[in-house]
């Protein structure tokens, strides 16, 4: 895929890997929306791929959440005109204590967040991609996935 003239929406996109993946699509030409709920690591992604040249938007979201993640989507195609490429990169760990000590709450977060989360905007995507003829849907995987 050419990834000049591209859009991509990436998920976690506030640090990490997140950060490293928008600044490389931004970098190689993609307009890239940042969605978080780090609202500081967020705007700091956007002010460093602005400032190298690219163009960037911050949206705050839960991944978990239909309307947000419905509304980060959304923004890819209202400030840049299309979407292409979906990374589900947001992700957590259950952190210490682990299995089987953490509790359940905990466990339910990491699966919303690490698995429905991604079957989500996935879902949601995958109809605004086929729009434009298709599109790049990349997914992040960790021991906690």
């Amino acid at each position: 895929m050419e990834i000049k003239g591209t859009v991509g929406v990436i998920t976690g996109g506030s640090s990490g890997i997140g950060r490293a993946t928008a600044e490389r699509l931004a970098k190689e030409g993609a307009a890239i929306v940042v969605a978080d709920l780090d609202e500081a690591g967020g705007a700091e992604t956007v002010k460093r791929i602005e400032s190298a040249g690219g163009r960037a938007f911050f949206v705050k979201a839960d991944v978990t959440r239909l309307e947000d993640a419905r509304r980060m989507l959304d923004t890819a195609v209202s400030k840049f005109g299309r979407l292409d490429i979906l990374h589900n990169n947001a992700g957590i760990g259950v952190g210490a204590p682990g299995f089987p000590e953490a509790p359940p709450e905990r466990w339910h977060l990491v699966i919303e967040i690490d698995l429905q989360a991604v079957i989500l905007g996935t879902g949601l995507a995958a109809p605004l991609m086929q729009n434009n003829g298709g599109g790049v849907i990349i997914n992040t995987a960790s021991m906690a996935g």
